[in-house]
């Protein structure tokens, strides 16, 4: 890859909690650490010593996005998706919260009610979302059984996601990026289990991006973009193309192990992994970090939350009591990109 010309920096880890709830999903405001799981919406305080978990919502939460840009929080309820056999449940949904109301929350379990919750009606049937920011611009993609729902974020006098369009589609998406290039068509990048493709949201036009086979490449697992390049993440490598022509090779990188999730970390960094391991590759392709368990532990490692500088890992491990329930006991780890003084 390209010689990497960005500041040296250090990784700030800290231990943030032990919780006993089996997290779907996270993300954090300010001091406010949030975990979505099956039977609710939980936050802990982190600028408080001995902070404890607070139940938010007994509402089911399966995704969960703030986005402070425009004082919103993104969340997607309903039943959990079958990403190998498909899609089954039919009620799933994607809501808007205001984020301004979070940080007084003045009774328990009223979540949905103090953050004025609105359901998109027309996101009925959602099994995944995405949330894109390019510029001052935020695009929610939404997939449904046959169709993804292009949205974005009209701000005032409006304050709302308004369609922008819908496409049919039988396939079944794991992820999804919006891209614009220089002359300001839109794209949008889709990840499926079979590989990628990329749309042209004017014409509607599909192209495939293919590379080498998928017995080196492994499973596709989902696009990861940045400001002049796009990373399409494999099981066991990505390939890396220049953001104007997303069908063209320029470079590679093989992973150390195959990897389970791959994410954006910063403005220069990915982060991909397994269940015994995260690993920070720079933008030269360099390994500048793990995150490894013990050997011979049953705990697994999960990536919580990569969002700017800020990354939230948890170290998980079930155990029966007398009654033969099985307990989750995650520690939460949050780690800080921080730059470095030359």
């Amino acid at each position: 890859m390209a010689n990497d010309n960005s500041k040296k920096i250090k990784f700030d880890t800290t231990r943030v909690c032990r919780v006993n709830i089996p997290i779907t999903c996270a993300d954090f405001y300010g001091d406010l650490l949030l975990f979505g799981t099956e039977n609710g919406l939980y936050s802990y305080p982190l600028n408080e010593p001995g902070g404890k978990l607070r139940l938010l919502s007994t509402r089911k939460y399966l995704q969960l996005n703030v986005i402070e840009e425009i004082g919103t929080i993104v969340s997607r309820s309903g039943n959990s998706p079958n990403l190998i056999n498909g899609w089954t449940g039919k009620y799933d949904v994607v809501s808007i919260h205001n984020l301004k109301s979070i940080s007084n929350l003045k009774k328990p379990k009223k979540f949905e009610t103090e953050t004025k919750i609105k359901k998109l009606k027309e996101t009925k049937g959602c099994y995944y979302y995405s949330i894109t920011k390019i510029g001052n611009s935020v695009y929610l993609s939404v997939a449904k059984t046959s169709s993804i729902l292009i949205m974005k974020y009209a701000p005032q006098p409006f304050n709302k996601f308004m369609k922008l369009k819908e496409i049919n589609i039988d396939t079944h998406v794991t992820h999804m990026e919006v891209i614009v290039f220089d002359n300001k068509e839109l794209q949008l990048c889709i990840t499926s289990n079979t590989g990628f493709q990329i749309i042209n949201l004017t014409s509607v036009t599909c192209e495939n991006i293919n590379f080498d086979s998928i017995d080196i490449t492994g499973p596709s697992l989902r696009s990861v973009l940045f400001s002049d390049k796009i990373f399409y993440g494999y099981k066991n490598m990505a390939i890396v193309a220049p953001i104007e022509e997303v069908n063209k090779k320029i470079d590679s990188i093989k992973w150390k192990e195959p990897i389970t999730y791959i994410e954006k970390f910063g403005n220069n960094h990915i982060v991909t992994g397994s269940a015994c391991e995260a690993l920070v590759y720079d933008s030269a392709g360099n390994i500048v970090h793990i995150f490894e368990t013990k050997q011979n532990t049953d705990k697994k490692l999960n990536l919580l939350v990569s969002k700017n500088d800020q990354l939230y890992l948890s170290f998980a491990a079930q155990s029966k009591d007398e009654k033969g329930v099985i307990n989750t006991i995650s520690t939460v780890l949050r780690v800080k990109l921080q730059a470095l003084d030359e």
